[in-house]
């Protein structure tokens, strides 16, 4: 096939365009578009061809899965898991305050409540049955030949799995080109690692794009998105913030998922405060930031948020705090010293603070790490 001719558009097709349907493709496709983004999702089978299989899923998948819309639909698909049999041994798992350690997904059901979600996002376009046969990197674009077509976007994200078309890539990033989940490393398929792995994926690619794209970060965010995949369940490099002579215990942890209440509600932490970027304190953090690191979290649309302990009256809660009603976020920041912590959207801690001046600390090395770059390269000691 001969090599597309360079585009004449003004501005490209579609803002992503991610490569594969399954459920890692489709929960990228989602997140991206949920965040306002034009996202065209190909996949060269006309329907689902997922091995029917039941899939464990830990608590930060579902936490995910929530995210992307999927809400109450999950508890009605999913069944909580109690315990895992082996030939010499019964793996048990403690219930969490709102999602299990493991829940059972039948793959399907996912898929089917993922593709019912895409049908109310009208800037996500679904292609089934259109093959992607090759792509070109043009620097400020890319061009994928898609169904006989070329089809420019900002961005192309591979989430086929084994049959990636541009399986040769020996790198998660090249310029325009980003690779999820296992499309570069096949996995099993009787199992969930994979598949909660390449969601984890998903998450995090999914707000470092939406921030590049909206000239918010520089394009070299993305390349944390290799070095934070070398370290699941506990961030050690990438975006976090790095202390000077003190180790912050929590620092790159994921922020346990608990209830807390507002004036008007009460719920998961997530669905109350509101995702993105929060920074969750002790403390007022409106009154500790200055007038410029307050501008910038706001720039981001993050969110700011007092916790008060559990008990406290909720007609004395004021318009930027919650209340701790599980008994859960106070405890943990106290038990490390801590008054509270800058969480980051795909719920990891970018960083923590014992006291009002680590809080504008926090916020500034974020500032920095997006607008200059200035990531952290290698793990926390």
């Amino acid at each position: 096939m001969a090599m597309p001719t360079p585009s004449a558009h003004s501005c490209p097709d579609t803002d992503v365009l991610v490569v594969g349907h399954g459920p890692v493709g489709q929960v990228l496709g989602t997140l991206l578009a949920q965040r306002g983004w034009l996202t065209t999702v190909v996949d060269p089978t006309p329907r689902s061809t997922s091995i029917p299989r039941v899939v464990g899923f830990d608590a930060e998948t579902m936490r995910v899965l929530t995210t992307a819309g999927l809400g109450q639909k999950l508890r009605q698909i999913g069944v909580p898991g109690t315990s895992l049999e082996f030939e010499n041994e019964t793996l048990r798992f403690s219930r969490q305050k709102c999602w299990p350690e493991l829940t059972m997904l039948h793959q399907g059901a996912l898929e089917a409540a993922l593709a019912d979600r895409a049908t109310r996002l009208p800037n996500l376009n679904v292609l089934r049955g259109v093959d992607a046969t090759l792509l070109v990197d043009r620097g400020l674009h890319a061009e994928v030949v898609a169904g006989g077509d070329v089809v420019t976007s900002s961005w192309v994200v591979g989430c086929d799995g084994m049959h990636s078309f541009h399986h040769e890539a020996s790198r998660w990033r090249s310029g325009r080109i980003l690779l999820v989940g296992d499309a570069m490393q096949p996995v099993s398929v009787f199992g969930g690692p994979g598949l909660c792995g390449g969601i984890r994926d998903a998450a995090n690619l999914a707000w470092k794009l939406d921030l590049v794209l909206r000239g918010r970060a520089g394009e070299t965010l993305l390349d944390s998105y290799a070095l934070e995949r070398q370290t699941p369940r506990r961030l050690s490099a990438g975006v976090l913030h790095r202390s000077e002579g003190r180790r912050c215990s929590h620092t790159g942890h994921l922020l346990p998922q608990a209830s807390v209440a507002s004036t008007d509600e009460r719920g998961p932490f997530d669905d109350v405060v509101g995702r993105g970027f929060v920074l969750v304190s002790t403390e007022e953090p409106r009154r500790v930031l200055s007038d410029r690191l307050r501008a910038f979290l706001e720039d981001i649309d993050a969110h700011m948020v007092q916790l008060l302990p559990a008990g406290t009256p909720l007609d004395t809660v004021g318009e930027d705090a919650v209340v701790d009603v599980d008994d859960v976020y106070l405890p943990y920041f106290a038990a490390a010293g801590e008054i509270g912590a800058l969480v980051r959207p795909d719920f990891y801690l970018f960083g923590t603070a014992h006291d009002p001046h680590d809080l504008a600390e926090l916020v500034d090395d974020l500032r920095e790490q997006l607008f200059h770059n200035r990531f952290r390269p290698r793990p926390i000691e």
